[in-house]
């Protein structure tokens, strides 16, 4: 059966269901096709087109008087890691923006050497790379700094040698240059590698909770790249000195020096409870999403492992720096506009 909104947006329902079958959370949302909305999604999801739809979040699937523009993020139901990436991609509409780059940075989150969920699987960086590939002549690195373990060797033990990047770097070994913000309120001024600074960077964390933070998504994911020989020693995790205080605002004054250029999460299954210790999501989330604005991507991510953005501390602090640069502290998330560089 399919159904026509008011502005030609065509819905394969049966092709709907079939997807809502494999991810729970999107099947419980579901109205019955006997109402004039096509379908809905708790939380502003809505649908965008997989075949004849996409899940997304941008154009609302209320009815029409009730549409509404949103910060685009693309979530869609995962099937195969080069598949749904590419698919992802490609409706994220980045591939100018891609192809005018000199220097594509891949951050993943390995946090450890532990597998996924900890860590962002493999699969997913070597299809964001090899989708690179095809767009863009630009040179393409992984970068990681781990929390746990020597970088290289986490790189290593979790199959990343097998990504078609030009080079694998331990953002801990880099050099390091000193940057001072007058909005910063914990980190006047901070370290951190120079090449960050030098090229296009996509965070790609995993979607999971975190002990300390409630969600280590792609702003948190960022603190990986906090340099040991500056914050370090507060306890064996080599970027501890950023927990020695107030976390939350350490991760904001990092998103105000670095945001990510590109957020894209890996929730192919998602954990809760704990960052490192957690549970794998049963059922697994089964879903990729991605968007060029970090923070809507993350209070999207959140709300999908059942959090408000209110109460992830992070999130509130970075809420005006994504949405209205600064001006939008009473506005809407869903209609923030981004990034903020």
């Amino acid at each position: 059966m399919r159904e026509n909104e008011g502005d030609g947006f065509s819905i394969d329902m049966a092709y709907v269901n079939s997807y809502a079958g494999e991810v729970p959370y999107l099947r419980s949302s579901l109205r019955p096709a006997s109402t004039n909305w096509s379908v809905i999604f708790h939380g502003h999801i809505l649908v965008e087109s997989i075949s004849n739809i996409v899940l997304s979040i941008g154009v609302s699937a209320f009815p029409d008087n009730q549409r509404s523009a949103m910060d685009p993020v693309v979530l869609l139901p995962f099937k195969k890691y080069e598949e749904t990436v590419f698919r992802l991609m490609n409706r994220l509409e980045v591939a100018g923006l891609l192809a005018e780059q000199s220097l594509v940075l891949l951050k993943p989150n390995l946090v450890t050497s532990s597998p996924p969920p900890v860590t962002t699987d493999v699969g997913m960086v070597a299809a964001v790379a090899k989708w690179c590939r095809e767009v863009t002549s630009a040179t393409i690195v992984v970068v990681e700094g781990s929390g746990e373990g020597e970088t290289h060797r986490n790189f290593r033990h979790l199959g990343y040698r097998a990504v078609s990047a030009d080079d694998f770097i331990d953002l801990d070994r880099e050099e390091i240059v000193e940057y001072a913000h007058p909005g910063a309120q914990r980190f006047r001024k901070i370290w951190l590698p120079g090449i960050l600074s030098q090229g296009f960077l996509i965070s790609i964390p995993v979607l999971k909770d975190h002990s300390m933070a409630g969600v280590t998504l792609s702003i948190k994911n960022m603190v990986g790249a906090l340099p040991a020989s500056r914050y370090g020693g507060y306890w064996s995790f080599k970027k501890s000195a950023v927990h020695d205080g107030d976390l939350d605002q350490g991760i904001a004054d990092l998103a105000l020096y670095r945001p990510p250029d590109l957020a894209l999460i890996d929730g192919r299954i998602g954990m809760k409870g704990s960052h490192l210790s957690g549970t794998p999501c049963s059922p697994p989330k089964r879903v990729l999403l991605g968007g060029r604005n970090p923070w809507t991507v993350d209070a999207k991510g959140a709300w999908i492992l059942g959090w408000s953005w209110e109460r992830i501390g992070h999130l509130r602090a970075t809420r005006p720096l994504f949405c209205g640069q600064g001006r939008g502290q009473d506005q809407d998330p869903t209609t923030c506009k981004g990034p903020y560089r």
